[in-house]
């Protein structure tokens, strides 16, 4: 019976601790929700159905999205089949601007801002993916190099 009651008063509370914990965490993330919605013009609605993205692609529930996480992410939402369709460079240039405080990890309020920046509604009325693969479009580059040179050349500066 000794032993019974021991035990019972080391995790009597317990429960009641981890309850309180979660209700806290809950408290907190719909504060984070409602002051970024206010911040980016979106509804509480929209930012918690971004929460819940985030939720999913924090695979590891630290409350940040690594760089494999990621990576992964990019993949499932630019519908590439395979990994040549997303080269490094590219991934790692939309990883610089996802993680704007250069941390090492998107936090939610970084993802927030680069999810309705390309996922939003509105971002797939401007056709993201299609955005995303123009830059391989070789007559876009030709007219991006021949603007640059001809700027270059305007400005007096050599080429050569």
């Amino acid at each position: 019976m000794d032993r019974f009651l021991n035990w019972y008063k080391a995790r009597m509370f317990s429960h009641v601790a981890q309850n309180k914990a979660a209700s806290d965490s809950n408290q907190l993330s719909n504060l984070l929700c409602d002051q970024l919605a206010a911040s980016f013009g979106k509804s509480r609605s929209d930012v918690h159905a971004i929460k819940a993205k985030f939720d999913k692609y924090d695979a590891d529930k630290s409350g940040s999205i690594d760089f494999l996480e990621f990576e992964i992410m990019m993949k499932e939402l630019l519908s590439v089949q395979d990994g040549k369709d997303l080269p490094e460079k590219r991934l790692t240039r939309l990883w610089e601007e996802a993680d704007a405080d250069s941390s090492g990890a998107i936090d939610f309020s970084e993802f927030v801002e680069f999810y309705i920046k390309y996922f939003s509604a509105e971002a797939k009325s401007t056709m993201v993916q299609e955005a995303f693969y123009v830059s391989f479009n070789p007559e876009l580059q030709r007219r991006k190099s021949l603007q640059f040179m001809e700027a270059q050349q305007w400005n007096g500066t050599d080429l050569a």
